[in-house]
């Protein structure tokens, strides 16, 4: 038995299981995000996304793979974001599929579809996340063109706001005595020991102090910078409802910049967005990014996110305003976006 005992210790400790003996607080772990995002205050992307769905969380019944575009630019003033952000599939250079937020807009949106055939869902930045907000849901048939797809009735519930956090360079608040804020808790009693930061905010409308999502990070000993490797993203209750898993970072291009770091940053290449249904657990949908190329020239992002350069004519003349049934924010203004102000 103090064989098997020995062997059996030796094995915990040669696969890394056991509790490490030093770890960091909140402050350093958000410096270390931070000092990394600091370094890319924008970028362009492009890569293959990958959609699958499946039956019975094993089973997969429709698969669609387009290559696709990222832009992303943070606020000076306001880096944890809102920003703006545009992910979009070209077909014979013309957007099929696309979602983002515009600071100059105060939108956030989803769309699929040609022309005036599909489906496009837009929402007010200041009221996401409100009571009574129904999810921009990408429908799986429609994204295969088809109703008869083996994915009909199969849909994502879709927040672009919340998305862009796995790109890791949306910075988390480092004010932890107001919101948005961060909650850090230490799992260090059991493996995998992990450090999670639990990002909260106020929901838009009630003011409610609720959770967004859970930042998961490796807890190593010697590791710089500390970025994480899964975000658990929840609903306004803290229901885990998607998952986003976080893979290969590599250093980003930023030779265009006036003053490059010395040490560039890093972003992930790969990230794996998991829908799983709330009651069984099983995997529903999963939405893949491959990033292959990721470099950041100087470009008017702010103009380039707007909704009427990225979203075609015909389905932004009948978006759906998901939050129509509440005051409009005061910080919002009409006048940025005429085509909605109907």
């Amino acid at each position: 038995m103090t064989a098997a005992f020995g062997g059996a210790f030796a094995c915990i400790v040669a696969c890394g299981c056991v509790p490490p003996e030093t770890s960091v607080d909140s402050a350093r772990l958000l410096k270390n995000f931070d000092e990394n995002a600091d370094k890319l205050p924008y970028f362009k992307a492009e890569g293959t996304l990958t959609v699958k769905a499946y039956a019975d969380g094993w089973f997969r019944v429709f698969k669609r793979s387009e290559d696709f575009t990222v832009l992303l630019a943070k606020d000076p003033e306001n880096p944890a974001g809102p920003c703006d952000f545009a992910l979009y599939v070209l077909d014979l250079g013309e957007p099929v599929m696309g979602m983002g937020s515009s600071t100059v807009d105060g939108m956030y949106y989803m769309f699929i579809g040609f022309g005036q055939s599909g489906m496009c869902n837009v929402g007010r930045t200041a009221l996401a996340g409100a009571p009574g907000i129904e999810g921009m849901s990408l429908d799986i048939s429609a994204a295969a063109g088809s109703d008869k797809s083996p994915g009909k009735g199969k849909k994502l519930d879709i927040n672009p706001l919340q998305l862009v956090s796995a790109f890791a360079v949306i910075p988390p608040s480092n004010d932890l005595t107001s919101m948005p804020g961060a909650i850090l808790q230490m799992q260090g009693d059991h493996w995998p020991f992990e450090y999670i930061l639990t990002c909260i905010d106020r929901q838009g409308s009630t003011q409610r102090i609720v959770p967004l999502h859970r930042m998961i990070f490796d807890w190593k000993k010697d590791v710089e910078p500390r970025l994480p490797r899964r975000i658990e993203y929840l609903d306004p209750n803290g229901v885990w409802v998607m998952t986003a898993k976080i893979r290969k970072y590599k250093p980003v291009d930023v030779a265009d910049f006036p003053n490059p770091p010395q040490d560039p940053p890093v972003m992930p290449s790969e990230i794996i967005y998991t829908w799983r249904n709330a009651r069984s657990g099983k995997k529903m949908i999963t939405l893949t990014l491959e990033l292959s190329d990721v470099w950041a020239p100087e470009i008017d992002y702010s103009e380039a996110c707007r909704l009427i350069h990225r979203i075609p004519k015909g389905l932004l003349n009948k978006a759906r305003l998901i939050d129509a049934h509440l005051d409009a924010p005061k910080s919002n203004n009409p006048k940025n976006n005429p085509e909605l102000s109907q």
